[in-house]
């Protein structure tokens, strides 16, 4: 299970000083003790929105739920609180097909060129 936080590196209006705080930080380690109790589950914690897509992206095959707890908004703005449920839900929806056109992609360079680094003048894409 994946748990999305807010950004703790970036400034959040929402807070009383404008970042996260001590107690903001108490809160999250408590969160993750708590958590590890629940000895059938495994978790990790996504609060770098820098790379959060593509950390979404990377970890998608091993995803089975989201426990989406950025309620400070995508980048900590609080007017992009539903950017994180979209996100989700596009990434939800797009991965299978981008995998599975990738792999048709790869298909197609192997049965061209008989191996998946090409000949270097093929129009498919080259994995090396």
């Amino acid at each position: 299970m994946v748990v999305l936080l807010g950004d703790k590196r970036k400034p959040d209006p929402l807070k009383p000083m404008g970042i996260f705080d001590d107690d903001d930080i108490y809160t999250i380690d408590k969160l993750k003790e708590a958590l590890n109790e629940l000895e059938d589950y495994r978790f990790s914690y996504l609060d770098n929105h820098d790379t959060l897509i593509f950390d979404l992206i990377k970890i998608k095959p091993k995803i089975n739920f989201v426990f989406n707890l950025c309620d400070e908004g995508y980048f900590n703005d609080p007017l992009k609180e539903a950017h994180i449920p979209a996100l989700l839900e596009i990434l939800r929806n797009t991965l299978h097909w981008f995998r599975s056109s990738l792999f048709n992609i790869l298909l197609r360079q192997i049965t061209n060129t008989g191996s998946c680094k090409g000949n270097g003048n093929s129009p498919y894409l080259q994995v090396y």
